[in-house]
C-alpha cells in the first residue's frame, strides 16, 4: 500500500472495525460468520501495512421494549443499522482513487455485496411491516411469518 494511500485512509476513512462487528451482530447476520470476517479483514489490514487499532464500540441510542406490539420502529433502527455499514463503500472509492484496485476489489467481493443484498432485504420488510401493521399485531404476524420464511432465527 501506498504511502499517500495510507495517509488518504486514516484521514478520512471513519470505518471501525469494532463498530462493524456490534452493527452486524445487533441484525443477527451470525456472530460467527462476523467474527471470521473481522479476523480476516484485521489480517489483510496488516499484510497490507496498515495497522489494527481496536476502539470502544457505543451502545445503540434506542430502548427497546420488552415485548415490542409495532415492529416498525426497531425494523427502521436495523436498517438505520445496515446502511451504516454501507459507509465502506467509501472506503471502496477512497481506495480506487489512491490507485489500491486490490483493496477496492477485496472490499466490493467480500463485504459489499453481502451487506447490499441484507439492506434491500431489510427495506422490503420494513415496507411490508409498514403497510400492514395498522392492525395491532398484524405487524408482527408479518414480520414473524417473512422471517421463517428467509430462515432467519426468530424466537
Amino acid at each position: 500500500m501506498t504511502d499517500l494511500a495510507r495517509q488518504a485512509i486514516a484521514e478520512t476513512s471513519h470505518i471501525n472495525i469494532d463498530e462493524l462487528v456490534k452493527a452486524k451482530t445487533d441484525d443477527g447476520i451470525g456472530r460467527a460468520q462476523c467474527l471470521i470476517d473481522m479476523h480476516w479483514l484485521e489480517k489483510y489490514l496488516i499484510t497490507r501495512g496498515g495497522r489494527s487499532k481496536p476502539a470502544a464500540i457505543e451502545p445503540p441510542n434506542i430502548e427497546w421494549p420488552d415485548s415490542p406490539v409495532e415492529p416498525v420502529q426497531p425494523t427502521k433502527e436495523a436498517l438505520l443499522v445496515q446502511k451504516r455499514l454501507l459507509d465502506i463503500e467509501r472506503l471502496c472509492s477512497l481506495a480506487g482513487r489512491c490507485g489500491e484496485t486490490s483493496v477496492s476489489d477485496v472490499v466490493q467481493t467480500r463485504f459489499l455485496r453481502k451487506q447490499t443484498k441484507y439492506v434491500k432485504d431489510l427495506a422490503d420488510l420494513l415496507q411490508q411491516v409498514s403497510r400492514v401493521s395498522k392492525q395491532p399485531g398484524a405487524g408482527i404476524c408479518v414480520l414473524d411469518k417473512e422471517l421463517r420464511r428467509s430462515k432467519e432465527l426468530v424466537e
